[in-house]
């Protein structure tokens, strides 16, 4: 039995559904379709028949003046084609936004689920999670479900297995990841090397380093010993967390491979990340965020401040706090609002949810605060 998943978002939202993908592949011949920006995926998950959509080239031809008008609607008839000749039992589209749900209706197969346009409407939401899905993942709003929950169901497919942290208290590297694909969901870079500075003096015993891909290291070299700056592919990062303490990142792809290589992540959920819906699907991730008014901005638009509020809110010295307490099996700490530290959990009603982690979460200057400073 040959089954596709069509899943035209980012790098990060594939390596998220990759438990999805797993969880039919015992039983059938797994099929992606990909936007082709994301060639390099085809590396890091070989066990999987990858076609990509030709996302790139459609936008370049559409805007080439000297480019026929009818050769968009060409390349588009002759992909979907080449995908139809396989024969396809069931397409999950894991994508839920129009151009899949049009695709759904050119693309053939026996079944179809999650959104499908058909004679010029969309088909109706087949079940109560569908609609949740369409309104709680289509607005900024916080959920009561995680992504993966509220996606599975929504396909009529089971909620797939819940991996859990591992002990790594006995290994000796740190990862970094500084840059997110978006960045108003970074963390300031001089935050990053204040941090980098502490905590090499807190645990001199363990060796942190930059994970950066050949674009991002020439700017951190400039901000970061270049010995400590290793440039290396996903396939090649996925292996070294294999054998690593802890990666500390943004909302990245590499938060989602911790999770499939069960390591202990610490992950900074700053603009329009959401720890209510992407976090990690690993029990015993850790999450930092800031709760300021604005948060969580909307993916489709700037950060609206003057200020990176949100990042500017999240001191060092907390961060600094937190990953020292994680390496020593530390389990709850003492943030100031509007710092907001959770841990992914496994709820039996409502599945993998964040959980607070704070003991207390003081008011800024409402009572003294000791931290640790190394």
């Amino acid at each position: 039995m040959r089954v596709l998943f069509v899943s035209l978002l980012r790098a990060g939202d594939f390596i998220m559904q990759i438990p999805l993908l797993k969880s039919q592949a015992a039983n059938s011949e797994v099929h992606v379709l990909l936007n082709d920006e994301f060639s390099q995926l085809k590396d890091l998950y070989p066990e999987f028949h990858i076609h990509f959509f030709p996302r790139k080239y459609l936008q370049r031809i559409i805007n080439d003046q000297n480019s026929s008008l009818l050769k968009p609607f060409e390349v588009l008839k002759n992909t979907t084609a080449q995908l139809n000749q396989l024969n396809f039992t069931r397409i999950y589209n894991l994508t839920h936004n129009r151009i899949s749900g049009f695709l759904m209706d050119q693309l053939q197969a026996h079944e179809k689920h999650g959104l499908v346009f058909s004679n010029d409407n969309f088909v109706p939401f087949k079940n109560s999670w569908h609609s949740f899905f369409n309104s709680t993942f289509s607005e900024n709003r916080r959920s009561d479900h995680h992504y993966l929950t509220a996606l599975a169901q929504s396909v009529d497919l089971e909620i797939p297995q819940i991996n859990m942290v591992e002990d790594r208290s006995q290994e000796k590297f740190i990862y970094f990841q500084i840059f997110t694909s978006d960045s108003k969901k970074n963390w300031h870079l001089n935050q990053w090397r204040e941090l980098y500075d502490r905590l090499s003096r807190a645990r001199p015993d363990v060796q942190v380093q930059i994970l950066a891909s050949p674009s991002e290291a020439t700017a951190l070299s400039a901000h970061f010993p270049s010995d400590r700056v290793v440039v290396c592919s996903l396939s090649e990062a996925r292996e070294k967390l294999k054998s690593s303490a802890l990666l500390v990142t943004g909302d990245t792809s590499l938060a989602h491979l911790a999770a499939e290589t069960k390591t202990p992540v610490l992950v900074f959920s700053l603009g329009s990340s959401d720890f209510t819906k992407t976090m990690p699907w690993l029990q015993g991730a850790w999450v930092l965020s800031s709760e300021v008014p604005c948060s969580p901005c909307s993916h489709s638009s700037a950060c609206s401040q003057v200020q990176h509020l949100c990042s500017e809110s999240l001191k060092v010295t907390t961060a600094l706090n937190v990953i020292v307490g994680i390496l020593a099996n530390k389990y709850q700490f003492s943030v100031a609002s509007p710092e907001r530290l959770v841990r992914m959990e496994y709820q039996l009603k409502s599945g993998l949810t964040p959980v607070s982690a704070s003991l207390t979460r003081r008011e800024v200057g409402s009572i003294k605060q000791n931290p640790v400073v190394f």
